[in-house]
């Protein structure tokens, strides 16, 4: 047994997933220079926070949610092509 690290394993990056919360984010809101998009990795899932301006939260949100329901239904197919498992949080531009 040795204790080097298999430098070959690469987790893959969720460029699909980033790009289409970024688009959709920025098509949502009014004042789209506010939307941040952040993310953190924790093995292979991937938890995306996006800043939204609070005047534009009712837009992104929706009436009892379906919106917002709806942007993790395709985020997380955009994160299985990524091949990681995703999860969708929104917040207040900070």
């Amino acid at each position: 047994m040795s204790d080097e690290q298999d430098f070959n394993t690469v987790e893959p990056e969720p460029t699909q997933a980033i790009n289409l919360l970024t688009y959709l984010g920025h098509s949502m809101v009014s004042a789209n220079e506010e939307v941040e998009v952040e993310w953190t990795r924790s093995g292979n899932a991937v938890k995306f926070t996006v800043y939204v301006p609070s005047a534009d939260m009712g837009k992104v949100i929706g009436k009892g949610g379906r919106i917002a329901n709806a942007i993790r239904t395709l985020v997380r197919v955009a994160g299985a092509k990524d091949g990681v498992e995703t999860s969708v949080e929104f917040s207040e531009a900070r």
